[in-house]
Parts: structure tokens; sequence; C-alpha cells
């Protein structure tokens, strides 16, 4: 149940979006996203994606934390069910009277066992024990599919951070190239005396720097590489794949608009975070149940049948026989006093179920609000980007100017490869704020449960 501050946060979240978005068409649940994701823009990156799912490490994991939960639940399970056991034996026996050795037996033959038991009253304990093993089953597989969307959400991030360092490394190249040029020109002017040697050595320095700059930026685009590697399961990624361009894409605020009115809605409540929440408390009051059921005589049906040498003796004879035995009938068992281990294991399930409906509702709320603050950083990250592309237009447009002023001798050489730079900077700036928006839009939306790399996900089983 939703608490009356977080209903009158989600009242008057919906309130301020309906003013800001009254007109806003209302996006139909089986229709595609009006904005693309990266993997949309890039098809490298999904099908790197796709062979994450089975590749990855963290997937690897998710894979064997379900195997390792479905095997538990199969063993829980089959307290349910009757257990039989069996043995058998070929034995040759001899008997003989102490005081008499003339007085002797001797017998051979197959002998055997069966034996059936069934447990068939414990005061539901059994099957609340079942059921919670099967549910914490049910988590280990939405846990597989949170690990993939998160896992999808960080080879996006990473791979739009590889293509802006791959650019930042070559501004970094292109700077050092300049001031290796401008440094030669100058170290001839210097021997001919035309310049001054305090002058070159400034410019030695600013060389040295521009190629230290372009080593770390040669080595964050490797160790980028690498983390982006070990999370997609891959063993090599060359830098001519990595793209040199992050298109440009068409957003309008009033559909994260309607994403988010509708998620504040019903939508909420199906994510997988509250689903395991919600699992959580049912386990726990299962568990309370168990242990509440401690101390309570438990029933069991049990059955045999047996074949036995059977041997009997007096002073003047031995005799040996092949005993025939059936058994069948309902048994108790009934653990009286247990030192208090009872009630503290009731105490510590009471315990456990406070806090995971505390856990819930804690969850429920930072669910709602994240939702409502990505939805807000979408839309800062789509102006920021906007402006971002105005001033790569205008750093642009003088450039060209520059390009044709140089041509015809107006400036020098040097002077348009300095501007050339800047305009790299600008450009960089601009790359870096179409990858902040694409990593916040995937964000948002997978957080609302629209992810579209969830849509075909098949989550594997085992055992059970």
């Amino acid at each position: 149940m939703i608490s009356l501050s977080l209903f009158l946060r989600r009242s008057a979240a919906g309130f301020v979006l309906v003013l800001l978005g009254l007109g806003a068409a209302r996006l139909a649940a089986d229709v595609p996203l009006p904005t693309p994701m990266a993997e949309d823009l890039f098809p490298e990156l999904k099908s790197i994606m796709q062979q994450a799912l089975a590749q990855s490490p963290q997937m690897i994991l998710r894979n064997i934390e379900i195997a390792q939960n479905d095997g538990n639940y199969v063993q829980v399970r089959s307290i349910l069910l009757p257990s039989i056991g069996t043995g058998a034996s070929y034995n040759v026996s001899g008997a003989a009277v102490s005081s008499n050795s003339s007085v002797s037996s001797t017998s051979s033959g197959l002998y055997y066992s069966l034996s059936i038991g069934q447990p068939i009253f414990r005061w539901g304990t059994l099957k609340a024990q079942k059921d919670a093993a099967k549910i914490q089953l049910d988590i280990a597989r939405k846990d597989y599919a949170e690990g993939y969307r998160t896992l999808a959400l960080t080879l996006r991030s990473q791979y739009l951070a590889l293509i802006t360092k791959k650019q930042a490394k070559a501004n970094a190249q292109f700077s050092q190239r300049q001031a290796a040029a401008f440094l030669a020109l100058e170290e001839d002017k210097l021997r001919n005396g035309q310049a001054s040697g305090s002058q070159v050595t400034l410019l030695r320095l600013q060389a040295e720097e521009s190629a230290l700059a372009a080593e770390r930026a040669a080595e964050e685009l490797a160790v980028s590489k690498r983390y982006f590697l070990r999370q997609a399961g891959l063993t090599e990624l060359s830098d001519e794949s990595i793209p040199a361009e992050i298109p440009a894409v068409n957003f309008d605020p009033a559909d994260s608009q309607a994403l988010l009115r509708r998620f504040l809605a019903h939508e909420w409540e199906d994510n997988t975070t509250l689903q395991i929440a919600r699992s959580q408390v049912k386990i726990a009051a299962l568990n309370y149940k168990v242990a509440q059921y401690r101390l309570f005589p438990m029933f069991s049906l049990a059955a045999s049948v047996s074949q036995s040498n059977s041997t009997q003796a007096s002073l003047n004879s031995v005799s040996q026989v092949s005993v025939l035995s059936e058994y069948y009938g309902v048994s108790m068992s009934w653990s009286v006093f247990d030192g208090f281990a009872t009630r503290g294991a009731k105490i510590g399930a009471r315990a456990n179920q406070r806090f995971y409906d505390r856990q819930l509702q804690t969850q429920t709320d930072q669910l709602l609000d994240q939702a409502m603050s990505l939805e807000r950083q979408v839309s800062f990250a789509y102006r920021a980007l906007k402006l971002a592309q105005i001033r790569t237009e205008l750093s642009a447009a003088a450039l060209n100017a520059m390009q044709e002023d140089a041509k015809t001798g107006l400036i020098s050489r040097a002077a348009f490869e300095a501007a050339t730079g800047a305009h790299n900077q600008t450009r960089l700036q601009m790359l870096n704020q179409r990858a902040d928006f694409l990593s916040r839009w995937a964000e948002f939306v997978s957080t609302l449960g629209h992810d579209p790399v969830l849509a075909q996900l098949s989550i594997p089983t085992h055992a059970s």
C-alpha cells in the first residue's frame, strides 16, 4: 500500500506534468520509442550487446545463480514427496551351540528390505518452505533480467565514451603535431637570430605538455576499451571499428513527459526491483510460518517390507528360517522444548518481515523520485546539447571563413591551425553532450521499464 506522503508526492508530480505538457500526445504501449537508443544508431553496438548476454562475466554469474536456486528448489520440493529406500544382500550364515559342537545349522539366501516414508501433516510448513524456494528462484530469474538491463546501460554508456575519447585522442595528437611544427619553425628562427631563446624555451615546454596530453588521451582510451571489452565478454575491439561521430537525434520533451505520466499512473507497480522486493516480503512471511510451528507435533506415514534370516537355538537344536516382515503405520515426532530456539527464530523471522516491508516502501519512494529526476535530467541534457550544437555550428562557420582568409593570405597558416584546434575542442564538447543525452535518455527509458533489450530476453531455465 502506498503511504500518504508518497500519494501526495505522486499527485503533485502528476499535476506539475499536466501543467507542463497538457497537450502532449500520449504514447501507446506498443509504439516504438520516439527517440532512438544508442544501439539504434550503431548496429555494431547492438551486436555486442547481444553477444554480451552469453559472454559477459556478469551474465554468466547471473546464469549460475539461477542454476543454484533451481537446484535448491528441487531439493526443497522433494520434502513433499515420498522417500523410498531399499537394500539387498546374499548371505551365507552358520550357527552352532557352543557347548555342543555337533548341533549346528547353515543357511544361505537372498535378503532384502524396502521402506517408504511420507510426511502427511506438518501444519503447512513443508509447503511454505517449497513456496519460499520457488519465490527465491523467481527472484533469481528477475535478477537475471535486471542484470542484463543494467549491463545494457553500462555498455551503451561505455561505447559512447569510447567515441568521445577517440576524438579526444585525435584532438590531443593534432595539438601535439601543431605544437611540434610551431616549435620547429621557431627553432629555425632562433638559429637565424630571428627569435629569442626564452620564447623557444616556452614553446619547448608547451610541446612537451602537448605530448604528455596526447599520451594521456591515448591511455584513457585504452583503459576504457579494456573495461568495455571485459564488461561485454569480448577479447578484441580495434580503434578503427570505433565510430568517429555520434549522429544527431530528435527529441521532444513532451515525449518524456508522457512516458513519465504513464509510469507514475500505474506502470511503476511492474518495476522489476519492486517485484523482487515484494517477493522478499512473501518469503519473510513464509519463513515466519515455518518458525511458528517448530514446536508442534509432526505426523508421517511409513511402510516397509523386508526378508531376513532368523535363528532359533536350544541346547539340542539350532534352526534358521527366512522371515518376511511387513509394517505400515502413522508416526509422530514432537520437539517439546528446544532451549528457546523457536522463540529466537520467530523473533528473527518477524523482524525480517518488518525489514522487507520497510525496504519495499523505501524502494518505491526512491523509484518514483528517481523517475521524476531522470525526466528532468533528460530535458537538461537535451537543452545543453542544443547549445553545444549551436556553438559547434558557429565555430564551423567561423573556421570556414578563416579557411578562405588563409587561402588568400589574410591570416597565417599557424593562426588557421590554432582555430582548427579550437574548433576540434568545440566539436568534442558537442560529442560529449550527445553522449550524455543518449546515456541519460537510455537510463530514463530503462528505469521506466521500456528498455528494448528486455523485449526479446529469454531467461534460462534448468532442472525445475
